[in-house]
């Protein structure tokens, strides 16, 4: 999932740069979900990444306000839609208080079992997996 995570962002980063409506690419996300990059992205936020997460795989969108501002806006449509899939209804903040934890508390480094050949999935003890860069 991870090469996938970040073969995504690198996409829209693209997108970003040249100024692409975000809200294009957050609906476009969801209706092409089966897509392995989006498919990621949606499993990412779904376990708990926050933007800051997101933003950890690629130095360049943190440190670019312009590229920042668009992830962010493309972060906030896609938690907003999973939370109206989950719950029925955008902004409910159950997701918050029941869901993942937002603090990332929840996301391991799946890559360094990878890079060591461990038959590790990554998982910790709440099941998620989705990695740091």
């Amino acid at each position: 999932m991870i090469g996938w995570l970040k073969a995504q962002l690198n996409y829209l980063k693209g997108k970003a740069a040249i100024g692409k409506d975000v809200d294009f690419w957050v609906d476009s996300t969801f209706e092409n979900q089966e897509e392995p990059g989006n498919s990621a992205i949606l499993e990412a936020l779904q376990r708990g990444a926050t933007i800051e997460h997101l933003l950890q795989f690629d130095p360049e969108i943190a440190q670019n306000a312009g590229l920042k501002d668009w992830f962010t806006r493309f972060y906030n449509g896609v938690y907003s839609g999973l939370q109206e899939q989950q719950f029925g209804t955008a902004g409910n903040p159950v997701m918050d208080s029941s869901g993942p934890a937002r603090d990332g508390t929840d996301i391991v480094d799946n890559e360094r079992s990878s890079a060591t050949g461990s038959a590790d999935s990554g998982s910790t003890k709440s099941g998620v997996g989705i990695g740091k860069p």
